[in-house]
């Protein structure tokens, strides 16, 4: 990099400290290295460069795209997941009006709160108690009792006589693979019933085979060779009985819009409820117990393992 260029660049990163905060945040740039100090922003007035930890868009913002900086995908915060992709390289361009900016993802915050509230709570199952009465007079009235916590559902479903699963593939068919964050790290595993030993058979996409191991537990954990975007893994799990389970791991970003800055428990509450939205259909339930597993020990973390693993929500 020339020197005429290095002191450009390092003007317009002071500027973009000095940037205005923006009235309303209406979109977010989907990240990839080749973005890195080469779009441009221009709001009101001043102009800084979109960064992996600065790439939200406001309201009147105008991008200058550079021809190796393209494809650029946008997503806008509306009502439904809603993209925009520059092909090609463009000068001030600018971004669309939104009717009802943030649209749903303002409206659910209520029930994102909710989810967290609900998840990071104990179990409380209701209990039946009968009032005594006289065998002559009405019958018995039903009084339901919470205040019994429910202990840790991580050891249900050990029957070796039943076909092996995985709870946190959320009853989806086995063809369909689970989801990780390209973040390094120990992939945690864990299944239910199925004849121990266990033997565990880990492929590369073109089914090479990468390692097999062996566990008398329903357990089991390894570390990536690679974390790289669209990197598949296949999972294979064989016990005595020669019953398996087989499903593929995929590592990909984070689904936009999301909130990455906020707390741990509403980002897993917003990708549970992703699940059920059009398009965003992917199970993140793998990648939300890896999550889990890293954070200290609270009785939220379990209340919220416990639920998971549960899958009563």
């Amino acid at each position: 990099m020339n020197t005429k260029k290095s002191l450009f660049l390092a003007l317009l990163w002071s500027i973009s400290n000095f940037s205005i905060a923006c009235d309303l945040t209406i979109a977010k740039i989907q990240w990839h290295e080749k973005l890195l100090n080469n779009i441009s922003v221009l709001r009101n007035g001043k102009t800084h460069f979109i960064t992996e930890k600065d790439r939200e868009l406001c309201r009147g913002d105008q991008l200058t795209v550079p021809q190796q900086a393209v494809p650029v995908t946008i997503w806008y915060y509306s009502e439904s997941p809603n993209k925009e992709e520059i092909i090609v390289p463009t000068t001030n361009y600018q971004l669309r009006e939104l009717k009802e900016p943030c649209g749903m993802w303002c409206k659910v915050e209520d029930k994102i709160v909710s989810l967290v509230d609900k998840l990071t709570k104990a179990i409380k199952p209701k209990t039946e108690r009968f009032t005594s009465s006289s065998s002559k007079g009405p019958k018995p009235a039903i009084i339901l009792e919470d205040d019994i916590l429910l202990t840790s559902v991580a050891t249900r479903g050990n029957d070796e006589n039943k076909p092996v699963f995985m709870p946190l593939s959320a009853g989806k068919s086995k063809n369909a693979p689970f989801f990780l964050f390209t973040n390094e790290g120990k992939v945690n595993l864990f299944w239910h019933n199925g004849k121990p030993p266990f033997q565990i058979i880990l492929q590369d996409n073109n089914g090479n085979e990468l390692s097999r191991s062996e566990t008398k537990q329903r357990e089991w954990a390894f570390i990536p060779s690679t974390f790289e975007v669209g990197t598949i893994y296949h999972l294979i799990i064989k016990d005595q009985l020669n019953q398996s389970y087989s499903s593929k791991i995929e590592f990909t970003v984070p689904p936009l819009p999301i909130d990455s800055k906020a707390d741990k428990f509403t980002l897993f509450a917003t990708l549970l409820q992703q699940e059920k939205l059009k398009g965003n259909s992917k199970n993140w339930r793998l990648e939300i117990y890896r999550q889990l597993l890293a954070l200290p020990d609270s009785p939220e973390k379990q209340n919220f393992l416990d639920h998971l693993i549960a899958d009563d929500f």
